[in-house]
């Protein structure tokens, strides 16, 4: 029996068991994504609608899971992992931008991963998928950095900095309460981290601060690791916040040569992927499937790319998230009022047999 065989079956006994209504179901995992391999098992996600009496009796399944594995051996290619979410669930999901939840959503227009839907759940959610949008990444932005934080390593930009706050130590050692812009030492300071060839340590230009007499014109900053720094703060002040920075890394932090052998490769691919997926969403406001990057992603799970690479790109993309963000017209959470009179419709529809 095939895998989507399984998952038919495996929906027919649960609405039989329960009384409830499978309205939608994916493959998901890397087979949405378009990362798998020959040995990669099946992974379903799917949503179901609860009846309004264990709704009101408050008897409703969050949730359903089941693995057709019952060994204690890796899922094979023949094994599929099934997950069925609660309307409810599912929502909420969405409210927080949890990367599973919005991976459900948009996989709905790409048909190719389909395993089962009911066409006008699915048109009523592709109609509605924006009210769903928001600001709210902290779910996908964690994500990425707990999958980078399984190596123990941060790659050039933790070298840069390591190197960078013990210069600053010693350059400052002597004025550490001038400005950086005084006596001259701006363009010493700017000298002498050139003469490091530091990547992410530098001298940029960008917009004044805000409230500043020069809002709106371009002036100098000292940028470490995308943080900037005017030359009309104290070196103190500086020195407080990189050394912030650095402690940040932690005793987790290690060299590349010493943790290679070590390195998850599947987790950094999902590093990778969300971070990729984040920034695609805040770009156009919509993931497509399977991802434009997917070669990339496969690549990096395979461990064909170079591990301190990938987590500076990694890095360099969350930078950019941070920007996007800012710069971003979405609401800053779901407008919860619009939200729950979806659901109320979607309830409404179920129990007069419609949907």
């Amino acid at each position: 029996m095939k895998n989507h065989d399984k998952a038919h079956q495996i929906i027919k006994d649960f609405e039989e068991k329960t009384g409830y209504k499978v309205v939608y179901v994916t493959a998901s995992g890397s087979k949405l994504y378009g990362t798998d391999t020959e040995l990669s098992d099946t992974d379903y996600k799917g949503i179901f609608i609860p009846t309004k009496r264990s709704v009101l009796l408050k008897n409703d399944l969050p949730h359903y899971t089941l693995n057709t594995n019952n060994t204690k051996e890796k899922n094979s290619s023949d094994d599929i992992d099934f997950q069925l979410h609660s309307i409810y669930t599912w929502f909420n999901g969405l409210k927080k931008s949890e990367t599973g939840s919005v991976d459900i959503l948009f996989s709905m227009w790409h048909s190719p991963s389909t395993v089962y839907e009911n066409t006008k759940f699915t048109n009523l959610m592709k109609n509605k998928y924006n009210i769903f949008l928001n600001k709210n990444m902290k779910s996908f932005i964690g994500y990425a950095l707990g999958q980078t934080k399984k190596f123990g390593i941060k790659g050039t930009r933790y070298s840069e900095l390591d190197k960078f706050v013990k210069l600053f130590a010693d350059w400052t050692n002597e004025h550490i309460n001038s400005k950086m812009d005084e006596n001259g030492s701006w363009d010493i300071l700017k000298d002498l981290i050139n003469k490091q060839n530091y990547k992410y340590i530098k001298f940029v230009k960008a917009a004044g601060p805000k409230g500043s007499n020069h809002y709106n014109n371009e002036i100098e900053y000292l940028s470490v690791l995308g943080k900037l720094f005017s030359g009309n703060v104290t070196n103190q002040y500086v020195n407080e916040r990189i050394v912030k920075l650095y402690d940040q890394f932690g005793n987790r932090t290690k060299t590349v040569a010493n943790t290679a052998s070590k390195t998850d490769f599947k987790a950094l691919s999902h590093a990778l992927r969300v971070a990729l997926e984040t920034e695609e969403l805040l770009k156009s406001n919509f993931i497509k499937f399977p991802l434009k990057d997917s070669k990339l992603i496969k690549d990096v799970k395979l461990g064909l790319i170079d591990v301190s690479q990938v987590i500076d790109n990694v890095q360099q993309i969350l930078e950019n998230v941070d920007v996007l963000l800012e710069n971003s017209l979405l609401p800053e959470n779901v407008n919860e009022e619009i939200v729950n009179t979806l659901l109320l419709e979607i309830l409404d529809v179920y129990d007069t047999h419609n949907i």
